[in-house]
């Protein structure tokens, strides 16, 4: 069993807030029964407050802030009440975990390393969050405007309709500093598991070094299925994990790209005061660790699970003279070859790349945006000359270079959608191919490169062929 105490914060945390089916049942009453309907109310006034605002795009900043932040939590909430019976069975798998004591003291503390820092950034997180509560709710009372923590709807300027919702955007705002604790604490340390476990089979393969005599083939068989079976289970758990967490990787990838754009239109626009950039920033930097949270230890796993393929790969099978052992090796390996890799509906791949391709968006949009009145200017004139021939062509060098630089799945998209709506192209285009890659090329290709690349069989006597 793992160790159990790095994981008792998040499971605590997860259960104080009612998510748990093993929460008190007052618990569970208001976080089920009370607090979400009352969160899904606020949302669809704020949902509604676009109805009332004018072409100012402050107003509209303001109402996307609303929008991002509080979608945060009601996501957060929805997938807790939803997977509830799975975060539960992955508390119970966990029992199945193995001690990182099992591969020796110096694995052990580099593995208990890994899991304090993990600890450690999820409590700054907590404090951090809660920091960001006190800034964001106490901003209004300072101003003094009769403004709420989030843009919200109030009819017909309601005082105890507006008391009410200041009280509950006061609770839910605390209500998703602790829910970030427990849902992406959860996402967290169960990745860092994951990830010691990979790190715990890979060591154990280290040591199964296959010999002559039978009785240590038995031996190295018997650790080579253990090591398999505990690789079969963490594959299911990381499945049930990605099954929860599904939904809520594009949601936070979207609310992440849509609410840092909007932080950053706030910071470079001059006319924006002290309180507008200190939430900003704030909203800013609580939102760029909610993003490596996630991203960063899914990617940990995937790069360990690489690292277990590779290590599966060096078994000494070949020096067993057992066809058992041969076969079990290499269909491990074949169904280790899969990528552990985490994904949000199967459209977006959850790692590193893709968290540093956000900071580069980031970066890209806020070089765009003008800063000044006078830039504001520039790309209003811009937007009225007309460009000639050689603009022109200016232009489409510089649209060509920079398609160098992104990614050129839009242009395959666009030109897939084309090709239907024009049937004439899209059948010369099929004919080319058809008179292009004929039979004897696919041939030709299959003999280099086979489809079946090896034979999980061995003979025992000389076969002579022709």
């Amino acid at each position: 069993m793992a160790d159990q105490d790095y994981f008792r914060f998040v499971k605590n945390s997860f259960r104080s807030l009612g998510l748990g089916k093993v929460s008190s049942t007052p618990r569970q009453y208001l976080s089920s029964y009370i607090l979400l309907p009352l969160l899904v109310l606020v949302y669809a006034m704020m949902l509604f407050n676009f109805k009332y605002k004018s072409n100012n795009v402050f107003e509209f900043t303001e109402v996307f802030e609303s929008w991002t932040t509080f979608g945060h939590l009601l996501s957060r909430k929805l997938i807790a009440w939803v997977y509830s019976d799975k975060f539960e069975g992955i508390f119970e798998a966990r029992s199945s975990f193995w001690h990182y004591d099992s591969c020796g003291e110096e694995v052990a503390e580099r593995l208990r390393a890994n899991a304090t820092a993990s600890l450690r950034m999820i409590k700054l997180f907590r404090w951090v969050g809660l920091g960001a509560v006190s800034v964001i709710c106490l901003a209004p009372l300072l101003v003094q405007d009769g403004s709420l923590p989030n843009d919200c709807w109030i009819p017909s300027g309601n005082k105890c309709i507006y008391v009410f919702v200041y009280v509950m955007e006061v609770v839910f705002f605390i209500e998703l500093a602790l829910m970030s604790v427990a849902i992406d604490g959860f996402f967290l340390f169960l990745c860092t598991d994951v990830e010691a476990q990979l790190v715990l089979i890979t060591e154990t393969l280290k040591s199964v070094r296959i010999a002559a005599d039978n009785s240590k083939q038995d031996e190295c068989f018997e650790a080579l299925k253990t090591c398999s079976v505990h690789h079969g289970f963490l594959l299911k758990v990381h499945k049930t994990l990605n099954d929860i967490f599904s939904f809520f990787f594009i949601f936070n990838f979207l609310m992440n790209i849509l609410g840092i754009t909007i932080q950053f239109y706030i910071l470079r626009d001059s006319s924006s005061d002290v309180t507008q950039v200190l939430r900003s920033v704030t909203y800013i930097i609580v939102l760029n660790i909610q993003g490596a949270v996630i991203f960063m230890p899914a990617s940990n796993v995937e790069i360990e699970a690489e690292n277990l393929v590779n290590e599966i790969y060096n078994v000494d099978w070949y020096n067993s003279d057992d066809p058992k052992v041969r076969k079990f090796v290499l269909f491990w390996l074949m169904k280790a070859q899969d990528p552990l890799r985490m994904s949000g509906g199967g459209l977006l791949n959850v790692d590193r790349t893709v968290f540093l391709q956000i900071a580069e968006t980031k970066k890209k949009q806020e070089a765009m945006a003008p800063t000044t009145d006078e830039g504001k200017e520039e790309l209003k004139e811009m937007r009225r000359v007309e460009v000639d021939q050689s603009g022109t062509n200016g232009r489409s060098d510089h649209v060509d270079f920079c398609g160098h630089q992104d990614n050129c799945s839009y242009s395959k998209l666009y030109v897939l959608m084309l090709l239907p709506m024009h049937q004439d192209v899209q059948d010369k285009i099929y004919d080319e191919i058809v008179a292009t890659f004929d039979e004897r090329i696919i041939k030709k290709s299959m003999r280099l490169f086979p489809v079946v690349s090896g034979v999980a069989r061995g003979l025992e006597t000389d076969v002579q062929r022709g």
